[in-house]
């Protein structure tokens, strides 16, 4: 399935969504904001306005990276938009939730690609090593993948 590469405000968003222990779990807006906002704050940054965050989670669900689904009963539905002056709108409601349509892995593949390709050819295994570290892979595995890749 091909996803497009997140904006910087989607991947924030879907940050959050795919750090929840409930992965599969709808989250309401005011949810989002709140995880948001915690997110911001750890890193010293300005709360976003809710509106900009409503904006946002539209925006990913037209661009196919949220799921937009109405909470009823104990289930989540999916949803289904209304045509309003030729076009297709969702439906806003207190019961709207959302959640993602793809996995990390899909999702940023892109944007590793691009990262990948900004690494010299000569120099991409060293990229990985770097990506290990960023990761915060122990140093142990950060020697195995070297002596794996031929990296000294």
């Amino acid at each position: 399935m091909a996803v497009p590469q997140p904006t910087g405000p989607e991947l924030e968003i879907l940050t959050v969504i795919w750090g929840q222990p409930e992965e599969n779990l709808p989250l309401k807006l005011g949810q989002i904001y709140d995880l948001v906002k915690e997110r911001r704050e750890r890193f010293g940054e300005p709360a976003p306005a809710i509106t900009t965050v409503s904006s946002t989670l539209r925006s990913a669900v037209a661009r196919g990276l949220l799921t937009e689904l109405r909470l009823t009963g104990g289930e989540a539905v999916p949803v289904s938009p209304v045509r309003v002056r030729g076009t297709l709108h969702p439906t806003r409601s207190p019961q709207t939730a959302y959640k993602h349509a793809a996995d990390p892995a899909v999702a940023l593949r892109p944007m590793l690609k691009i990262l990948a390709d900004a690494f010299p050819e000569k120099d991409r295994a060293q990229g990985l090593i770097e990506f290990a570290r960023a990761l915060q892979l122990p140093e142990k595995t950060v020697k195995e993948l070297r002596k794996v890749l031929g990296v000294s």
